[in-house]
């Protein structure tokens, strides 16, 4: 059995709103709102969701999120909402694993294919 610490608590957490309740979310705004606006009611449960996260401890997983949504942001076309997870999930794990760190390396790497996609050049 896996022991219970406030850091794979709060993973799990994370790990259970956004796959499992985020969906029951939307679900209840698409029927409040019409299933014409599921978009505004995709991107208010993401809000919420990445609000919630900010004010609970800090957790390498967290950014990990951050990068998968900045992700998602990238594949919608929503570059603003995309560059500023991607900036924030940089932000978060090279402060949690290091600059040397793979996951530095993958998120560098993500914020790059995103600015690429958005046909951005970035200036030194």
């Amino acid at each position: 059995m896996t022991e219970v610490t406030p850091q794979n608590s709060t993973y799990e957490h994370v790990n259970h709103l956004f796959r499992h309740q985020s969906g029951k979310m939307v679900s209840v705004l698409v029927h409040i709102l019409g299933s014409h606006n599921l978009d505004i009611a995709e991107d208010i449960v993401q809000e919420t969701l990445l609000k919630a996260l900010q004010v609970w401890p800090y957790h390498p997983q967290v950014a990990l999120i951050q990068r998968a949504l900045a992700d998602l942001y990238t594949i919608e076309e929503k570059y603003t909402k995309a560059e500023q997870f991607n900036k924030q999930a940089l932000a978060n794990i090279e402060k949690a694993l290091g600059p040397n760190h793979p996951e530095t390396g993958e998120s560098l790497y993500k914020m790059a294919e995103m600015y690429y996609l958005k046909k951005t050049i970035i200036k030194p």
